[in-house]
């Protein structure tokens, strides 16, 4: 058991930690890995640099945390639990639009994971599709299920399926070409919405059986 002293010190470091996450994933998203520096995720977070050192080593230890960080909120937030009684495609309509409303109030990710990819693999760390799948790790299970239940066609590739899921949603949150295509905002108000019901219909609907 942890007296007082060791209580206060285990406080304050965690609340130190997370000031300096959300510092860090602030100033990730708008500039990347090699615009953000040190002196100004401290500076944001008004704790000494020394701590970033001290609880990530380095600029790439602070860079993997803020990934794993956000990408731990993903899966919290698409996981959860589904109606027994329901059969694959709903189940799976469940977790498809989870994984759109998460991102559509978490933009940040995808912008994350955006200037990642562009790293061309100079840092260690996860591939970007890998990590954006991680949110869609229960929906492939319930593709299989679907599968072998004959709900969806038998020769589906549950795999390609959910990267085509992470790209087909990515691409909508991190671009503007509907903007540029068809003159108007992509992002409005009620047109993630109706993007999100979209993408259920055509990936289901190509999939059933």
């Amino acid at each position: 058991m942890l007296d007082d002293s060791q209580g206060r010190k285990r406080r304050d470091r965690d609340t130190t930690q997370a000031l300096l996450l959300e510092a860090a994933e602030r100033l990730f998203v708008r500039k990347g890995f090699d615009g953000a520096r040190i002196d100004e995720v401290a500076g944001l977070a008004d704790v000494n640099k020394r701590m970033i050192y001290a609880y990530f080593k380095d600029k790439v230890g602070l860079w993997h945390e803020v990934l794993e960080h956000c990408l731990a909120r993903l899966v919290d937030a698409t996981r959860g639990e589904l109606d027994p009684n329901a059969d694959a495609r709903e189940q799976a309509t469940q977790v498809i639009r989870r994984y759109v409303d998460f991102l559509a109030v978490n933009p940040g990710i995808v912008r994350l994971l955006a200037w990642e990819s562009l790293n061309d693999g100079r840092r260690p760390g996860p591939r970007v599709d890998d990590a954006l799948a991680r949110g869609l790790e229960d929906l492939h299970g319930i593709l299989k299920r679907g599968v072998e239940r004959g709900t969806f066609r038998a020769d589906l590739d549950p795999q390609l399926i959910v990267l085509g899921i992470v790209h087909l949603c990515s691409g909508w949150f991190r671009g503007r070409l509907g903007a540029s295509l068809f003159g108007e905002d992509p992002t409005r108000p009620g047109r993630t919405k109706q993007f999100r019901e979209h993408a259920v219909r055509m990936i289901l609907d190509g999939i059933s059986a």
